[in-house]
């Protein structure tokens, strides 16, 4: 890792140190409000991940206006500040934070649990995918996901310690293939976050009118072994709670 990449990592890590030490100390709708001020902050500092999602909200959305695809870039910078104070609140998480959260299908996904089956989850990088680190226990005695590491040794530890709040099973993408055979085949519940591009290797698929290459493993692992598939998505409703 070069010297910058480096103290560009060192930043961010300060920040969310010094970020997580505030909002914790803060009521909820007061935290959230610093959220989407980080958010906004976010926007204008990080020109090159700006500039990402603007190119790829031109190839998604070529039918809408310039100033509706930046007012998305804004809300999508405002839901990402937000999310990570929702992250970085984790530690306090109550039976009270839960019940704010609809969840669709829980009733059929207990009902499957308690047949004994191993259950494979794939879970989508939408809406703050991060919460359902504390409400998987909820769902399910004995859940496990797989998880890739982020570039910063350090930040991955925080993101890490934080997800693990309620005693998460984190596996790591390095070697975690057969853990997650294993916990399958032990009856447990495997969250896969594997809407990311898999390169040559992938299944390529319809995606905004172009062709995308998408992950197989769900699919592998849930043929391979007879599991059920679920697929979950989650999202921010416009009173910022979740479903």
């Amino acid at each position: 890792m070069s010297a910058g990449k480096r103290l560009r990592n060192g930043v961010v890590l300060g920040i969310a140190w010094a970020v997580g030490g505030i909002v914790r100390r803060l009521p909820e709708a007061t935290a959230l409000r610093v959220g989407s001020a980080l958010g906004g902050l976010l926007y204008r500092a990080l020109g090159s991940r700006r500039r990402v999602a603007e190119v790829n909200l031109v190839r998604a959305f070529p039918a809408r206006s310039a100033a509706e695809r930046a007012a998305l870039a804004r809300e999508h910078f405002d839901h990402l500040g937000r999310s990570v104070v929702e992250l970085l609140r984790f530690p306090l998480w109550t039976a009270s934070t839960e019940a704010r959260i609809a969840v669709e299908g829980r009733d059929r996904f207990s009902e499957v649990a308690r047949t004994g089956a191993g259950i494979v989850v794939f879970v989508a990088h939408t809406g703050n995918w991060e919460i359902l680190a504390p409400l998987w226990h909820s769902l399910h005695p004995s859940p496990m996901v797989l998880a890739h590491p982020m570039d910063s040794p350090a930040l991955d530890r925080l993101v890490t310690r934080c997800r693990q709040v309620t005693g998460l099973e984190i596996v790591p993408r390095q070697g975690g293939l057969r853990r997650l055979v294993a916990g399958l085949k032990q009856g447990r519940v495997v969250g896969l976050l594997a809407d990311q591009d898999a390169g040559a290797s992938g299944v390529f698929v319809p995606f905004f009118g172009e062709l995308a290459s998408a992950e197989p493993s769900p699919v592998t692992l849930a043929r391979r072994l007879g599991c059920p598939l679920w697929l979950c998505l989650p999202f921010r409703e416009p009173d910022g709670s979740h479903r």
